[in-house]
Formats: structure tokens, sequence, C-alpha cells
């Protein structure tokens, strides 16, 4: 009688390969989802207000960063993902609308419009991801989150530049386990969002003091 071991395994070999990152992993086969914070207004823009409209265009990413996967960099410049973990939208729906809720929370302005808002903006800011997330390249247990965008900043009146600035932020995360990852991921994004924040209320700033 044959022996059914070789179909055994290659049928664990190929589970292996169709889980996704091997770290991390969950005994649920129904993704768990996670969502950040946006960050807290910064004590300097509460009593700043300009009666200007912002538009935020939806963030634009490098390739293989469009998705909902929580990301991880491995050694090699290997990109890959926690299984069974998710974002709740894709990542630059994500950015996006933590962006937007940032912008609004500070007071600062007289709306903060998103792309598909049938309004009138005196000025768009588009963001870029660069980086955003679990960095494992260095070697040893937990990672350090990295959280990387480049901002422009444009009037919409004349199309015209009004600054470009980036925001970072690198956070390593106090243990190898998802929520203590998720942890570092939300602190990493609430630096980089106060950042933008401030970033853009003091460009709009100088730009309304021009003559």
């Amino acid at each position: 009688m044959k022996s059914n071991a070789p179909r055994a395994i290659a049928v664990l070999m190929l589970a292996a390969l169709l889980g996704g990152c091997s770290g991390l992993t969950s005994q649920s086969s129904v993704p768990v989802v996670y969502q950040l914070r946006a960050a807290a207004p910064a004590a300097a823009s509460a009593a700043a207000r300009y009666d200007v409209a912002v538009r935020v265009e939806r963030a634009i990413t490098r390739p293989g960063y469009d998705t909902d996967r929580i990301l991880v960099l491995r050694p090699g410049l290997q990109l890959d993902w926690y299984a069974s973990s998710r974002w709740a939208g894709p990542l630059p729906d994500v950015v996006t609308a933590l962006v937007q809720e940032t912008l609004r929370a500070s007071g600062s302005y007289l709306a903060v419009n998103d792309a598909a808002a049938p309004l009138q903006s005196d000025y768009a800011l588009r963001i870029s991801i660069l980086r955003f997330e679990a960095d494992y390249s260095a070697g040893g247990g937990a990672p350090t989150v990295q959280v990387a965008f480049d901002c422009t900043l444009g009037r919409r009146s004349d199309r015209g530049v009004v600054a470009t600035f980036g925001a970072d932020a690198a956070v390593p995360a106090a243990d190898d386990r998802m929520t203590a990852v998720i942890a570092a991921f939300d602190a990493a994004t609430a630096t980089a969002l106060r950042s933008i924040e401030a970033q853009t209320l003091a460009a709009i700033a100088a730009d309304t003091r021009t003559p």
C-alpha cells in the first residue's frame, strides 16, 4: 500500500505558502481589523484660525503599499505582511482620513474638505506615503514601526506651490506581539500627523501674510 505522507507534506507546504507572513499569525480565518487614531490638536494650533478651506487629496503611495494589509519589511528589502490582520481600509484611504480628521480637530480652518466634496477650497494638500511598515530588517525580536510622508501644499487659485515638507517617525514596538506593533503604529502615525498639522498651519500662515 502506498504511503500518503508525501501528499500530506505537500498539502502542509501549500497551506503555509497561502498563509502570507509567517509571523504573528492568528488561529482565526477571519482577519482582525485595526484602526488608528487621529492626532490630538497641538496647543499652538488651538489659538490660530484662518478663514480658508483646505482640500486633502487622496494620498498616493509606492507600489505594494496600496493595500489594507499591515506591511512588514524583512531583511533583504523583502516586503511582507502580517497574516490575519488588516487595516480598516486601503492604506491611502486610512492615511487620508487621518489627515483630514487631524486638521479638522485643530479648529484652525474654516473647512477641511475631501477630494470628492463639491466645495470651494483655497488650498490643496497632497500626501505621498513613503513608508508605513513594521521594520524587522535590523534583526532581533520586536520591529520598529517606520512612518514617513512627503507633503505638498498648493494654492487652488493659481496652482502655485506654497510649501513642500516631510513628516516621519520611528517607534520601536515594545514586544513582537500584534497589540504592541499596533500601539507603535498608532504612536508613530500620531507624531507624523502632528508634524503635518504644524507645517501646514505654518505654511498657510506665511502665505496669508504675503502681500
